[in-house]
């Protein structure tokens, strides 16, 4: 499977620079990182959340656990983590688990850790389980801070916490 069509055109329609790496298959955002040889933390995993009122992209460095109890607090919901059918009907055109990281591209909410503020730039899934999406840091956070629809939080935890 190619790069998502969605993700393409949104990165185009927005005039991203962006750069393709391909690496080995791998089923996880962390499994990615170690294959490719990219620091975790720069790997930027997306995680589909759903409720009563929809769905909600959470964007959170691969080494980093997201807190679902801290997110429901914040935004006064009780979401959830979406499941398998949801995931294909909202990515039709990504693999099963490659969820790409901005979920503005799929018209979704986007919920960013602020944690990501401190890395120096992002790889996001392109939509198969074997290619990465680089962003600089300032494409990134251009993408994520432009839109309502993005909004920085504290949303994680350190892995294995």
């Amino acid at each position: 499977m190619t790069m998502s069509a969605s993700l393409e055109n949104f990165l185009i329609e927005h005039q991203v620079d962006y750069q393709l790496v391909p690496h080995r298959y791998t089923d996880t955002a962390f499994n990615t990182a170690s294959t490719a040889h990219i620091h975790a933390s720069c790997i930027v995993k997306g995680v589909l959340l759903q409720d009563q009122q929809g769905y909600l992209m959470a964007a959170l460095g691969a080494d980093r656990a997201l807190d679902l109890e801290q997110i429901n607090r914040q935004l006064n919901r009780q979401l959830t983590l979406a499941d398998e059918n949801s995931l294909s009907q909202v990515f039709g055109d990504c693999s099963l688990g490659a969820v790409p990281a901005l979920g503005q591209a799929f018209g979704i909410d986007t919920l960013w850790d602020q944690q990501l503020g401190f890395q120096p730039g992002f790889y996001i899934e392109a939509g198969n389980h074997q290619e990465l999406v680089r962003l600089s840091y300032t494409d990134f956070m251009n993408l994520m801070n432009s839109d309502d629809q993005c909004v920085a939080s504290a949303l994680t935890a350190a892995a294995g916490s």
